[in-house]
C-alpha cells in the first residue's frame, strides 16, 4: 500500500518487482484473488475512506496486469445488503461468496461473471472466508454454531458444492 487508499500489487514471490494494478482515488481496494488460468484478478471496492466494508463493498475483476477494470456485483446487487470474500473456483466458471440480504452472512455461488446468485448456506447467522476444494466438488467456510456469532466462535465447516448442501463441522473449539 503506497497511497492513501488500499490499492492492490503484483510482484515476483522473492518481492522484487512490484506493480500496482488498481490506482483510483475514489475507490478503497481489497481481497485480490487471481483467477485459475492466472489471467484475471477478482477483487472488491468500497469508497475512499471505507476500507473492507462490505456493506459498501462491490465486486470488480482486472486483467492480470491492470487493464480491463470492470465491475461484476454492485452494493446492493439483487437486494444485499453485505457481500465478500469471493473465491475463483478452481475451474474457474464460479466464484464463490458471503453475501446477505437479511440479517444472515451467507454462502452464494455465482457464474464466473457475478450474476446468477445460487444460496448454498441456509444456516442463518455468519458465513464466511469460503473456499473450494483444489477439485471443486467442496467447499470450506468460517461459522458459528449457534448464537452469539462473533470471530471468537467460527468454527471451521464443509459441504459439497451444491446448493443446500449438508454442511459439516471439522472443529470444536
Amino acid at each position: 500500500r503506497s497511497s492513501t487508499n488500499h490499492e492492490i500489487f503484483v510482484m515476483n514471490t522473492d518481492g522484487s518487482g512490484a506493480l500496482r494494478l488498481t490506482s483510483d482515488a475514489a475507490f478503497e481496494n481489497w481481497w485480490p484473488r487471481i483467477s485459475p488460468d492466472r489471467t484475471r484478478v477478482l477483487f472488491y471496492r468500497s469508497p475512499a475512506g471505507d476500507p473492507e466494508d462490505y456493506t459498501q463493498a462491490s465486486l470488480w475483476v482486472m486483467n492480470a496486469d491492470g487493464t480491463g477494470v470492470s465491475q461484476l456485483r454492485a452494493k446492493g446487487q439483487d437486494g444485499w445488503t453485505a457481500q465478500g470474500h469471493g473465491e475463483w473456483s478452481p475451474d474457474g466458471t464460479q466464484i464463490a461468496m458471503f453475501g446477505s440480504a437479511g440479517s444472515a452472512l451467507e454462502i452464494f455461488v455465482t457464474d464466473a461473471t457475478g450474476a446468477n446468485p445460487v444460496q448454498y448456506t441456509h444456516r442463518g447467522g455468519v458465513n464466511t472466508d469460503v473456499s473450494w476444494s483444489p477439485d471443486g466438488t467442496k467447499l470450506l467456510l468460517n461459522g458459528c454454531p449457534g448464537t452469539p456469532c462473533v470471530p471468537a466462535n467460527y468454527e471451521i465447516y464443509a459441504m459439497p458444492a451444491v446448493a443446500s448442501g449438508a454442511t459439516t463441522r471439522l472443529t470444536t473449539d
